[in-house]
């Protein structure tokens, strides 16, 4: 599994990360620390990507992205 570490996840968890998780990556290594949430969402998304964070705004994101593509008529 692929994850994304948001900038709020403590630089002590992410120095063990690499050992674990090798394919895992962070929003500061992306260059995406100051980055809107829909751009880490994004680039999450694209590169197949599970976010981690603690940061609420991206659970209500989710929530809002589903509810707008089960709206959507193709």
């Amino acid at each position: 599994m692929r994850f994304l570490f948001d900038q709020n996840i403590s630089h002590k968890i992410l120095k063990l990360i690499p050992e674990t998780f090798s394919d895992s990556t962070s929003v500061k290594k992306e260059g995406l620390i100051n980055a809107p949430d829909m751009e880490i969402w994004e680039f999450a998304k694209i590169n197949n990507y599970v976010i981690v964070t603690q940061d609420s705004d991206f659970n209500d994101l989710n929530f809002f992205i589903r509810i707008s593509s089960k709206n959507h008529l193709d």
